[in-house]
């Protein structure tokens, strides 16, 4: 079942009691209207995105995924947890949202619940599938991030450092060794520039036969992002989880 927890896994077996163009035309319906909902009139151009056009090509849930994390409610972001690996992406955001902790841990806990009944030895399985060395992005150096090229990884961390962009998404996407190039979907709309950027890093993932320089989106976003955005769900700061925590 890896590398999705259980009740990931009964939503997907779900979606196969349809003909298959038939659940791949509808999730291509819902990706454009979470499109239009979520850019509006510049949906034609963030369409253009590499990743996002890779989530069509693919019959991904990328852009379902960035309009759980866009919406930011406490049943949004449970929901997001079925996607293990980019669930951390909305940390900063619950961690500066006090309210939310409780409604978020009750719906998990609906969430996932039943599905021990289903399967009481699940969770166990599943971690031991994911930390098992089992999954070849990791193993194999496949995945879309920084980690297969470790000097580049080490400048672009003291690129951010020196030009002080702290930014959790650059460091959760680019040196994340288990995303796929289409889950930079999740990075769009920080800045126009990452469209005509992610054609240059797909023509340079063409060129060394990698995904690797797709991690570069990641750096670029942080650097294109104000470095202090006190209105930005993923600017994490001491100050805000102090208050929040003293509240």
């Amino acid at each position: 079942i890896a590398p999705y927890p259980l009740p990931a896994v009964v939503v997907f077996a779900m979606t196969t009691l349809a003909p298959p163009i038939v659940g791949l035309i509808g999730l291509s319906l819902l990706s454009v209207v979470i499109l239009v909902y979520l850019f509006k009139r510049e949906a034609l151009l963030w369409i253009l995105y590499l990743p996002i056009l890779e989530s069509f090509a693919l019959g991904q849930f990328s852009l379902v995924w960035l309009f759980l994390l866009k919406r930011g409610s406490a049943l949004s972001l449970a929901l997001l947890t079925l996607k293990p690996n980019l669930f951390p992406l909305a940390l900063p955001g619950l961690a500066t949202r006090r309210d939310l902790w409780r409604p978020f841990a009750l719906w998990c806990i609906a969430i996932y619940a039943p599905t021990f009944l289903l399967r009481p030895a699940w969770l166990a399985e599943w971690l031991t599938r994911v930390f098992g060395g089992h999954d070849g992005r990791i193993v194999s150096g496949t995945s879309a991030s920084l980690w297969p090229v470790p000097l580049l990884a080490f400048a672009g961390a003291g690129l951010l450092l020196l030009t002080q962009h702290y930014s959790w998404q650059a460091i959760f996407t680019s040196f994340n060794p288990t995303l796929r190039a289409y889950d930079y979907t999740l990075l769009a709309g920080i800045s126009r520039w990452l469209i005509p950027l992610s054609w240059l890093v797909g023509a340079a993932m063409i060129a060394v036969q990698a995904a690797w320089p797709m991690a570069l989106i990641g750096i670029a976003a942080a650097l294109l992002s104000p470095v202090h955005e006190a209105s930005n769900p993923t600017h994490l700061t001491r100050a805000k989880i102090r208050d929040n925590l003293t509240a």
